[in-house]
Order: structure tokens, then C-alpha cells, then sequence
């Protein structure tokens, strides 16, 4: 339930923060800083997030019975008022939770032990096509 909860909470806080009005150019380098929108929420669920979409299709106690704990990490982001989740890995999560508007890319990476940017790169890709 605290998945559930957690997910809805994000649901809500991204749709009421509304669409990101201004973005930046798409290009960056290592000193580029960045923040999260307001709209932008970063989870980390004890549930796959995929099979906990099926409570209310299974009841709570079916889904136990079939679904185990598997450690699973989701961004909930605003996108042109459409709220959207995509689900990333552990390298990912983190390196999101330390984009605070303050550091640069090559101090985050450094910090979070980073070596290749090519994962991140690759998702920043995504999310421009997505916009």
C-alpha cells in the first residue's frame, strides 16, 4: 500500500505543478547545472511498478500472492500537462535526486561515482523527443 500511496502522491503533486513552461536549449556539457522541475517526482518502490498497475484488476490480497518485492525506481514528470512515468534504473535514480540546481554535471557524477554519462546522455535524449 505504501507503493500505491506513494505513486498516487506523485500522480497528484506532477499534475497539480502543471507543465514545465520554460526549458532549456537541449545542449549541455559538464558544467551545465541541473534541477528538477517542480513537476518531477523520483521514487524508489518495493513493488515493479508494472505489476502494482494491476491492484484493482487483482485485489490487494491476490496480488500478494502472486507478486513478490522487487526493488523498482520511477520518475513521475509533468510533460505538456500529460503526466508520465518512466521507470529507470538505480544509477538513474540517483543521479536524478542529485540534480538540486547546484552542483554541475561533472560534480554529481563525481560525487555519485559516475564514470560514464552515456546512460544519462541516452535518457536526456529520450526526454527531449518526448517533450
Amino acid at each position: 500500500m505504501e507503493d500505491i500511496i506513494a505513486i498516487h502522491g506523485a500522480l497528484n503533486s506532477s499534475l497539480y505543478a502543471g507543465p514545465l513552461v520554460t526549458a532549456g536549449s537541449g545542449k549541455f556539457n559538464d558544467e551545465t547545472v541541473f534541477a528538477l522541475s517542480p513537476g518531477t517526482v523520483s521514487l524508489s518502490l518495493k513493488y515493479d511498478f508494472n505489476e502494482l498497475m494491476t491492484i484493482g484488476v487483482l485485489t490487494f490480497e491476490e496480488f500478494l500472492e502472486h507478486y513478490h518485492g522487487q526493488k523498482t525506481y520511477l520518475v513521475v514528470y509533468n510533460c505538456g500537462g500529460a503526466v508520465k512515468t518512466l521507470t529507470i534504473d538505480h544509477t538513474l535514480s540517483r543521479l536524478l535526486r542529485s540534480f538540486t540546481g547546484i552542483e554541475t554535471l561533472r560534480q554529481v557524477c563525481e560525487k555519485e561515482n559516475i564514470k560514464s554519462r552515456r546512460r544519462f546522455m541516452n535518457f536526456w535524449n529520450l526526454q527531449l523527443k518526448n517533450r
